[in-house]
Parts: structure tokens; sequence; C-alpha cells
């Protein structure tokens, strides 16, 4: 018998009494959803209650059902205020299975409790979901441990509807939230081929569907705070993807797993047979990673795959190994710096290694697939300085920074034209990567080696104002003579944020590039900034995005006042073909493409004053996305997903 569907007044009675005695002295679990990188949560397993006194009440018409045997689940279901979800469902996997194989199996009573009888097998998924609401986060049980549950479930308020046609009545669609972590109940299209998802909270909703005999598909799709949005998706027979499994020795590897990473839920992986031989059908049009394993060998590919096409692909399986190799300059010099390495057409996050005295490097145990192995000296905006691809259990490689390296050189000078002996000359390749020198007894410097590229250069001596320039170029082998450099009488600014509403006590005056930041100190109810060399500079305050220039005039004090002005936050996560959230540098530059805020996620977060701007995400591979914002003044949530390609 299902707890909450039907039953005489003796079995509600004493459902309601179990309950309560559940329930007391027992914490309500929290309701934060996990993000994608954690593990979901563990249900909390109290000790089984004593069986509870019947109560005194007139005996039942006829025998109730004895309890199925298996594991309870009791618990309760609210809104975020607190109060009981009548009628909402209690969902409940397959064993062993995740979203998209399971069913309503209980639903709550008027005052929001639940009870359910039954529940076997090693591991189950457990959520709630109720007309108006958004889905809960999914809670992991194994019954095997214990012989009670008490899952309690909030909901909060839904948003719009998603109608998705599929055309396929057989077909399986799932919903998940991109920025809440939630797992949605998995829905099965109608016979129309048509399925209707209500009470979804408005914002980003990744959409993965299958359907038997076709390649599965995932799509994006926003919801609005109400109304339909009516999504279409037309599945086709995919791709084919064959060929062999073989060890290390080249002997067939029999019974070997071939699937396609972060598309366990397609069902598309398939098992080599007794030669090794495989074959992979309906595997998705989409960049994919494939993988072969068996224990703790595997191999790994990437592919990019084409409706309608087939592929082969021999796997050998090798267990984890290292990488190892030196880096070193054109006369075999060991180099201090750091390498950055990263799967071939991965865009998950960067590793960095820090290089040993000698320049050598090990990195340990990697899966068999082929890495990217890169010294970057200037940023992941420009190329960098070498780069090598390497298997692991390889040789030893050798990375050669090539000698086309540049130079700047030039003579510092004080306002009176001495020579600035003991100033510092200085520029940063990455922030890492600092390159300054010392001007010598005659003014003179020299910096580098420098990459190709366009620099911006900072000259400091104590009781100068500290001196910049922007837009240096410095080609292949050039030395770049910048000639006299001098300081001259300089000014300051005073800033202060002003007008209505929540702001940042933190006042910047920053370089027009941006790349500079100068230091300020309290003035009253503004900030005083370092003696300035006479030009123009950006001051910023109150919140990310408020910006103004600012000319600065010998031996005066310009005064800029940052209006405060009504915001949101802005909230970006960086999606790969399957649409897993992966890590990526994000830029946010405003309308007149100046760089506002940027930091490394998943997910980017940040508070942006009212207006529009550019948010750009970059991968460590070099793939990236753009898209244009607009942020709403009443302090609203902007969430953008960018897909990396």
């Amino acid at each position: 018998m299902k707890g909450g569907a039907g039953g005489t007044a003796l079995l509600l009675a004493a459902a309601a009494i179990v309950v309560l005695l559940l329930a007391r002295d027992r914490g309500t679990p929290p309701d934060r959803a996990p993000r994608a990188s954690e593990p979901l949560p563990e249900a909390r397993v109290p000790d089984a209650p004593p069986p509870p006194e019947p109560p005194d009440i007139a005996p039942p018409e006829r025998t109730p059902e004895p309890a199925k045997p298996g594991a309870r689940l009791v618990g309760r279901v609210t809104d975020e205020d607190g109060r009981p979800v009548p009628g909402a469902g209690i969902w409940l996997s397959k064993e062993g299975m995740g979203p998209g194989e399971g069913e309503v199996v209980a639903r709550a009573g008027e005052d929001g409790r639940y009870l359910y009888d039954g529940v076997d097998g090693e591991e189950r998924m457990v959520g709630a979901i109720a007309a108006g609401h958004a889905p809960s986060d999914l809670r992991r049980i194994r019954p095997a441990t214990a012989t009670v549950f008490e899952l309690d479930f909030k909901l909060r308020r839904g948003g719009g509807t998603l109608a998705i046609t599929v055309g396929d009545s057989e077909a399986k669609v799932s919903i998940e939230p991109l920025f809440r972590g939630d797992r949605l109940l998995i829905r099965t299209i109608d016979v129309s081929g048509r399925a209707t998802v209500d009470g979804l909270v408005p914002e980003w909703n990744l959409i993965r569907v299958r359907a038997p005999g076709r390649a599965p598909r995932t799509l994006l799709a926003r919801l609005p705070p109400e109304g339909v949005v009516e999504t279409a998706v037309s599945l086709g027979e995919g791709a084919v993807v064959l060929g062999t499994v073989t060890g290390a020795d080249g002997a067939p590897a029999p019974g070997a797993r071939v699937d396609l990473v972060g598309w366990d839920w397609a069902h598309v992986g398939v098992v080599a047979d007794e030669t090794g031989a495989y074959r992979m059908e309906r595997a998705p049009a989409a960049l994919v990673e494939i993988r072969a394993a068996a224990g703790d060998a595997e191999a790994r590919t990437l592919m990019k795959l084409e409706e309608g096409k087939e592929y082969r692909w021999d796997a050998v399986l090798q267990l984890p190994a290292d990488i190892t190799g030196r880096v070193v300059d054109e006369g075999g010099a060991p180099v201090r710096t750091s390498i950055t390495y990263w799967p071939v057409g991965s865009v998950r996050p960067t590793e960095r290694t820090e290089l040993d005295p000698d320049g050598s490097f090990r990195l340990r145990g990697l899966p068999n697939r082929e890495y990217r192995i890169a010294v970057w000296l200037r940023s992941w905006e420009a190329p960098p300085a070498a780069e090598v691809t390497a298997v692991p259990g390889g040789d030893p490689i050798t990375i050669v920074l090539p000698r086309v390296q540049g130079f700047l050189r030039g003579v510092i000078t004080t306002r009176e034209g001495l020579p600035a002996a003991g100033a510092t000359a200085r520029t940063w390749l990455t922030p890492e990567n600092e390159v300054r020198a010392k001007a010598a007894a005659d003014g003179s410097f020299r910096l580098g080696p420098l990459p190709p590229g366009t620099y911006f250069l900072e000259l400091h001596l104590d009781g100068e104002p500290t001196l910049h320039l922007d837009g240096i170029a410095v080609g292949t082998e050039e030395v770049r003579d910048l000639g006299v450099l001098r300081f001259a009488a300089g000014g300051r600014i005073r800033a202060r944020v002003v007008g209505d509403g929540e702001g940042d006590a933190e006042t910047l005056v920053r370089s027009l590039a941006g790349e500079i930041t100068y230091s300020v100190r309290p003035d009253g109810d503004a900030v005083l900034s370092e003696e300035l060399v006479p030009g123009r500079y950006l001051v910023s305050g109150g919140m990310a995005g408020i910006l103004e220039e600012a000319e600065v005039r010998a031996g005066e004090t310009t005064s800029v006042d940052l209006k405060l002005r009504g915001g949101g936050l802005l909230e970006a996560v960086a999606l790969d073909a399957a649409g897993s959230s992966v890590g990526a540098t994000f830029v946010v530059r405003d309308a007149h493409g100046r760089h506002v805020a940027g930091d490394y996620g998943p997910p980017f977060l940040v508070r942006l004053a009212s207006g529009s701007y550019t948010v750009t995400a970059t991968a460590a591979n070099g793939a990236r996305d753009s898209r244009e914002v607009v942020i709403p003044a009443d302090g609203r949530r902007t969430q953008v997903a960018l897909a990396l390609r």
C-alpha cells in the first residue's frame, strides 16, 4: 500500500502518529542545491523509532495490508515559507538509476506529510515535485543501510511553462536548471509526442532528450517568469563509432566499456565483445569525448561526430602514467617559469605546475590520452611562447623557448632632469611572471626578454609620481628604445561615491587601459590618490560597472563624484558540448569596451551597475563564447550560459 494514497481512517491516524514520532527532535535538511562539482547530498538516516501504541479508535472494517518489506520513506514537503504543499508527488528512481528512470510513488497529505513503504535495492534517488513549484533536488539513499529514511523537501515557487515537442511518444525528457544544481524528474512524452513541464524557475535550463533508436540531444531554453516557451526537438539517427579495444600488450580487451564522457544519461555506451570489437550506434552529432576503460586502464579521444557518418577509433588501454620533461632556451639553459597542461580538446579547468630549478617537471598519474603542454609568458589571450603535445608514459619531452623575444630599454630621469638611479621599471606578462629592472646609476634600464606583443610600462621612484606608458609594441628580436622618460610634476584625484543605495566602499584609480592600479588613502568621505603624472585616468567605485574618466593636471586635485545607481547580479556559466558546466576565465566589458570585472569560474558571479555589458568566457584550449547582457536596476539576478566551441 502506498502512503498518502487512500486507506481507512485507522491507517491515516496511525501514519500521522508514526510521522510525528519520526519527526520529533529532528532538524530540516539544508535546502541548498548541490553544485555540479559536489556529490549529491546523502539522506539522513535516523534510528528506526519504536512502534507506536495502537490508537484508541474503533476497529477498521477490514484488515489492513501488511507493510511491504524494505525501507520506509517518511517526511514533509513545504514551500519557501514553510507552508505544507498538499498533493506534492514523491518521486523514486529505479534501483541504481538517477533522473530519468522512476515514478511518483506517494503524495503528500494536507499537512504536507507523506509515507511510503517497500523501498529496496542498493541505491535509489528520491525527490519531490508539485504543480506551481520548482522541483526539489534529488536525494540519494541506500535502502540496505537503514529501515527508515526521513526526507524533508522544500519547494521553491515555480515560473513559466516549457512545452517540448519531439514527435516520439517513447521519448524521455529531463530538464536541469543550470544555476541551482537541481535535478528535475524526467518527463515521458505523451502519445502526441509532446511534453509540458510547469513550475520551472525562470532561468536557463538544460534539456536532455533521448528516444529508442534515436541519437540523444542536449539544448538550452530560458523560461520567462510566466507564459509558455515552445521548443521543438528533432532526433536523428546519429553517428556510428566502431573499432577494437586492446591492452598495452596488443591483446584484445573483451568486456571493456566504451562510452561518451558526460552522456551517461543517453544510454549509448557499449561493451566490447570477446575479440575486443565494439560498435556504438546512435551517437550524438556533437563534439564528444570517447572513453574506453577496463579496470584502472583506459584510453580517451575527442571526435566531432556528424549525422549519418561512421567513425573508427581503435583504443589502446593503458594504466595512468607520468609525463616528464624540461623547459629550456635555445642554448639549452633551464628556464624558471611554470607550465600549463590540459587534455587535447578539453575545455576543463587548466592545471598549472611550477618547474624545478633545473627546468624539469613531472605530471603524475595522468589517464591515457593526449595532453597539450604550454608555456605562457603573456596571457591566455595571447599565443603561448611554446607548446607541445604528449601522452603519459612516453619518453621525456623538451620544450624549447625560442629566442624571438624582444627587449625594452630607456633612460629614466627625475622631474629636474637628473638620472633616476634605482627607479623601478616593470611590466608583467602574467601575474606569476612579472618582469622588472632597476635603473642603473645613469638612469638606464633594460627589460626582457619579452614575447612579441603590445605592453604597458610602469616606472616608479619614491618621491615622484608614478609614470606609465600604454601601447608599447615589441617585435620579434627587437630592442625597443624608449629614449628619455622623465618624471613630471603631477596632480591627484579625489573621488567619492554619492547617491542612495547599497554600494561598495572600495574606490580605485586606474590607468585608461585598466592595467595599473594606483594607491589611494582615505580623505574624509572620499579617497585621495597618490601623485599622478598629468593625463587621463579611470576611476571606479560603488560597484562594478560604475566608471568615470578624469583629467589630471600638474599641481591640481581633480574631484570625481561616482554616482551610485541600481544594479543586480550577473551569474555566468560555461558549458561544454555535453552541456556540463566547465571552468573558464570570464571577462566583463561595458558598452565602451572597458574592462569592468573578471575572474575564473564556474560559476562566475559579480555585482554590476545597471547597463549593457558583454561577458566572454575563454577555456584553456582557446574555446570561447560571448553574450551581450543587460543588467536591470532592480537588484534581480541575470543569468547567462555560454557554449564553448
